[in-house]
């Protein structure tokens, strides 16, 4: 028989103080990829509370994890008095709830960061404090235009501008934008996406199915690093995603959203074709999530495992409508910073924002 009796040590913050950097590192990137994880240990010490604002362990973290960060609620425009501007999709934040003021306009969210738009300036909550960039993608006239914040230098890049056919693509639509490696898809008005290469400032525009014509759609990053098209086709009650693939558009899947509790109700006889209205209005970045809007509420739909989730607002969801800006990350919204960014946009309006690749967490 063992000699040996099992105890448990107490460790203090300040004899964790003592530890090599290699072993905090080695614990914290073992930690759960909760929400508030990172958030709660970097209040028990301070090499903890240095070690997870920094972008190389961010880096390791997420790769431990396969850089899926979990989806913990959504950013919406609603500004009735009331109404949250930030909705919980499973267990509460247990760390800080996000609170702005009801005149800032909610712009764009990636890698952990949300942006907002306050009269004509922009205003971002950054929980990091590394190097980042925000790329403006806006419509003047014919011409969609962009340019770059950089945070290291500070500043605004020069506009760079595109011609594009009002008859064919209309205007630059108000919706968060999709980001794969270096290239940014913005949405267009009709039946386009505008893409901009981030290095080599270049514009291309594609076009969507012909079979989705008036068809209400979104653009998604697809889990396998392609741009991805969610489209909801009312007439036959179903959601298709395409995937753009080197031969072109490939559908991938198709709902039939009448399998699904409670939407199959709206399927039923009787049902007016404007109540079984389905309409999707954004998709997560990870996970092959997206987001649907009805006259019984708003939904999530997990493409991979075929599984619906109602969301829970504190307001008639038939008085809603706007994009919703998914929220995923490592933190909890709420613990950070808020900043505005340095530079006038009295010129670039109406703005519409997006994130560029480089501000990875």
């Amino acid at each position: 028989m063992s000699n040996f009796v099992g105890h448990r040590v107490k460790f203090s913050p300040a004899m964790l103080a003592h530890l090599p950097d290699e072993v905090h590192g080695e614990i914290l990137v073992r930690f759960p990829a909760n929400h508030d994880s990172l958030l709660r240990a970097s209040h028990v010490c301070y090499p903890w509370r240095r070690l997870v604002k920094e972008p190389d362990f961010h880096r390791r973290f997420r790769d431990h994890y396969r850089n899926s960060p979990p989806l913990i609620g959504v950013f919406h425009n609603a500004r009735h008095k009331g109404r949250r501007r930030f909705i919980h999709v499973g267990a509460p934040v247990a760390a800080g709830i996000f609170c702005c003021r009801k005149s800032w306009w909610v712009l764009g969210y990636r890698h952990g960061r949300v942006l907002f738009l306050s009269g004509r300036e922009l205003i971002l909550w950054d929980p990091l404090t590394h190097k980042l960039e925000v790329v403006l993608v806006f419509s003047c006239g014919s011409n969609a235009s962009v340019t770059v914040y950089s945070s290291d230098p500070s500043g605004w890049s020069d506009m760079v501008s595109h011609h594009v056919s009002e008859a064919m693509c209309g205007d630059v639509l108000p919706e968060r934008c999709v980001v794969i490696e270096k290239i940014l898809y913005q949405p267009l008005s009709w039946m386009y996406t505008l893409s901009f290469d981030l290095e080599r400032r270049r514009f291309e525009i594609i076009g969507h199915p012909t079979v989705t014509k008036w068809m209400g759609h979104v653009i998604m990053r697809l889990d396998d690093g392609v741009l991805g098209l969610a489209v909801a086709d009312n007439d036959k009650f179903e959601l298709r995603v395409y995937a753009l693939e080197a031969r072109g558009w490939v559908m991938r899947r198709r709902l039939h959203l009448n399998k699904f509790k409670p939407l199959s109700d709206l399927a039923k006889p009787g049902v007016y074709t404007a109540d079984r209205l389905v309409r999707v209005v954004d998709a997560c970045d990870h996970g092959n999530v997206i987001f649907q809007h009805t006259i019984l509420g708003a939904f999530l739909l997990n493409v991979d495992s075929v599984v619906l989730k109602r969301l829970h607002w504190d307001f008639d969801p038939t008085e809603w409508e706007g994009t919703l800006y998914p929220y995923e990350s490592f933190f909890a919204p709420g613990d950070g910073p808020i900043q505005k960014l340095e530079g006038s946009i009295q010129n670039l309006w109406p703005v519409w924002s997006s994130f560029s690749k480089s501000d990875s967490l």
